[in-house]
C-alpha cells in the first residue's frame, strides 16, 4: 500500500530541503540572467559541462571518492565541450561566468 511520508521538523526542513531549494534558484536565476549575454546554443553547450564540475567540486571537498576512470570521462565531456565552444563569436565573459 501506500505509506506516508515522514515528518519533517522545522529544523529538518531549513538543514535538509532550504539548501536544495536555494541552489535550485539560483541556478535557474543566473541561467536566465546569463542568457542575456550569451546565445542559446552556447548556454547548452555550457550546461553539458556541469558533470565536470560536479565531479571535481565533489572530490574537492571530499563528497566524491577520485576514480582514475570517472576522471577520464569528465576530461572527456570537459574537452568536447571545450572544442564545442571554441570561436563562439558572441562570447562574452560575463555570460560565461555566471552560466
Amino acid at each position: 500500500g501506500l505509506q506516508t511520508p515522514p515528518k519533517l521538523t522545522f529544523d529538518q526542513v531549513l538543514s535538509l530541503i532550504c539548501p536544495i531549494a536555494v541552489c535550485s534558484a539560483l541556478s535557474l536565476a543566473l541561467s536566465n540572467q546569463a542568457m542575456v549575454y550569451i546565445s542559446v546554443p552556447f548556454m547548452q553547450m555550457l550546461k553539458a559541462a556541469i558533470p565536470t564540475f560536479s565531479f571535481l567540486i565533489g572530490v574537492s571537498i571530499g563528497l566524491e571518492m577520485f576514480a582514475w576512470r570517472l576522471l577520464g570521462v569528465v576530461i572527456w565531456i570537459g574537452a568536447g565541450v571545450a572544442i564545442a565552444s571554441y570561436g563562439e563569436v558572441d562570447f562574452v565573459l560575463h555570460g560565461f561566468v555566471i552560466a
